[in-house]
């Protein structure tokens, strides 16, 4: 089942100081983190317009998607390393990673993937983002390899996302693409009404 997504040594923070927590380079480091974090988020947002943005005629430059993709991945690395515990950053990373995995058709990169976004989830359990993304990999890893573990821990994953997130559609969308791949027939149909009864009240930009 195919399914496209619409998703150096450093010091471990357990082994910061207390007193490095409230130092000016403390500071400097999570002041630099946030401001490499934003920077790639900016140049990946308009490499990679919504779909509102699409219906509006903004359109896909694949080959400029690339090269954001593979500019991003050196950046988030960096702010890692100014801040371990930013799971918004290993997010990004991991999403990234998925991206490349499937646009220049490198599974090996789902490795890296789930190791991030296992991580940010983690760091930040309640982000339905992360585990919509940990979802995705999950899933892609699973039809790549067969594996059928990947199938579970993908729909594991979706509906942490869908816990953390219950009125958005796209993710009971999700779910029931899932379960209907995996035959789960009335639980597809559960999330589809449930997704078309939200969408009339969802609204996004």
């Amino acid at each position: 089942v195919k399914e496209n997504v619409f998703f150096f040594k450093q010091k471990s923070a357990y082994e910061l100081k207390e007193c490095e927590w409230s130092s000016d380079v403390c500071s400097s480091d999570l002041f630099a983190a946030l401001s490499i974090y934003m920077h790639v988020e900016e140049e990946r947002n308009n490499a990679f317009p919504t779909q509102y943005a699409m219906s509006r005629g903004f359109q896909a430059d694949p080959q400029r998607q690339r090269k954001v993709l593979a500019g991003s991945v050196p950046l988030l690395k960096k702010s890692i390393g100014y801040f371990p515990l930013d799971a918004d950053s290993r997010h990004m990373l991991g999403d990234t990673y998925v991206r490349m995995a499937q646009m220049e058709n490198a599974p090996y990169l789902l490795g890296k993937a789930k190791e991030q976004l296992e991580r940010a989830a983690e760091l930040n359990p309640l982000s339905p983002y992360v585990y919509q993304s940990l979802a995705t990999a999950y899933w892609i890893d699973g039809n790549k390899n067969r594996n059928p573990e990947m199938f579970q821990k993908a729909l594991d994953a979706e509906l942490r996302a869908s816990e953390n997130f219950p009125v958005n559609p796209e993710y009971h969308r999700k779910l029931a693409q899932i379960y209907r791949s995996l035959g789960m027939k009335e639980r597809a149909q559960e999330h589809a009404q449930l997704a078309k009864e939200l969408q009339e009240y969802f609204k996004t930009s």
